[in-house]
């Protein structure tokens, strides 16, 4: 059986990506924007509207 790493966290598992956008226009956190929508994909969005609304 393989090794589960010690820290399980769903956002620690995410915080090794690389944020693509443009520095200037981030107003929230890469981890913060995953979050909101795994969030929202669990409760039923289907889209960044869905998830945003």
């Amino acid at each position: 059986m393989p090794e589960m790493p010690s820290d399980r966290s769903l956002l620690a598992h995410f915080s090794a990506l690389e944020d693509p956008r443009c520095t200037i226009k981030q107003r929230h956190r890469l981890n913060d924007m995953i979050a909101i929508a795994i969030t929202g994909v669990l409760c039923g969005a289907d889209g960044w509207p869905s998830v945003s609304g």
